[in-house]
């Protein structure tokens, strides 16, 4: 029998490899071999085992959905571990491999009822998913993948008018309940509904996402910002948007701390 090479013989991935092995403790070492692996490695691992790994990942959040306590360390590393699957395997995630599943996972953790912590990663996940299925389908993108988007932030806080806040409140549908680990105690507020919206803006005005910031553009004017600033978002201020995007960062920063 010929023997096998590459990472079926890392000593890190042997528990990832073995049935008797729980989720979590797969989980990690996955992370431990990809930490210690040159990129080639990495993406040959992740072509040949992408389902395996996104199972372990889902059945590892399960089970700590269901312990009595968990450490915030662990979850955030099942999130990673699934963004770095979906980057090196994008042309699968842009064949919309695992697309529904996905989607369910990051509105679950953008959730009003989550922590800011987590809702900020899921947050990340959501437009690391959607900037991948952007880069080789803008203009036949899921109605369903930008319309996500209008989950990402609080329009509540920033709203007085009963009709918007009537508004905003039917845009955005509720995930069903689930990581309970993640729900937040503290209630919303404005300074907490400024963490997400500066994730967003941090993710999109990336040097990474020089090539997409048309798109970018468009999705967050349609889905957010117009909401949020009617006024600001006139079709003259969205035109310099598009082409003075690194001057948004501190205009919105100074729009939102008024």
């Amino acid at each position: 029998m010929e023997e096998k090479s590459g990472f079926f013989k890392a000593k890190k991935l042997a528990p990832f490899f073995r049935q008797d092995t729980p989720p979590l403790k797969k989980t990690k070492s996955v992370v431990s071999f990809l930490a210690s692996s040159s990129v080639e490695e990495r993406l040959e691992f992740f072509h040949a085992q992408h389902s395996q790994v996104y199972s372990v990942v889902l059945d590892a959040m399960q089970k700590l959905d269901m312990a009595k306590k968990v450490d915030d360390d662990d979850v955030f590393m099942c999130l990673d571990l699934v963004s770095d699957l979906m980057l090196a395997i994008k042309s699968k995630i842009q064949a919309k491999w695992q697309a529904k599943s996905i989607l369910i996972l990051c509105l679950a953790f953008i959730d009003k009822d989550k922590k800011d912590s987590y809702r900020i990663k899921g947050t990340q996940l959501l437009l690391q998913f959607v900037d991948i299925l952007a880069m080789s389908e803008v203009s036949r993108l899921d109605s369903s993948m930008t319309k996500a988007i209008s989950c990402i932030p609080d329009f509540l806080p920033f709203c007085e008018d009963s009709d918007l806040r009537n508004t905003f409140q039917k845009l955005i549908s509720k995930p069903p309940e689930s990581f309970r680990f993640a729900k937040r105690e503290d209630p919303i507020s404005k300074e907490t509904s400024v963490k997400i919206l500066q994730a967003v803006l941090d993710f999109v005005l990336s040097p990474n996402r020089d090539s997409s910031i048309n798109f970018w553009t468009r999705v967050l004017t349609e889905h957010i910002f117009k909401f949020l600033y009617p006024l600001a978002f006139s079709e003259p201020n969205r035109m310099r948007f598009v082409f003075f995007g690194v001057e948004l960062h501190s205009w919105i920063q100074t729009c939102l701390s008024n």
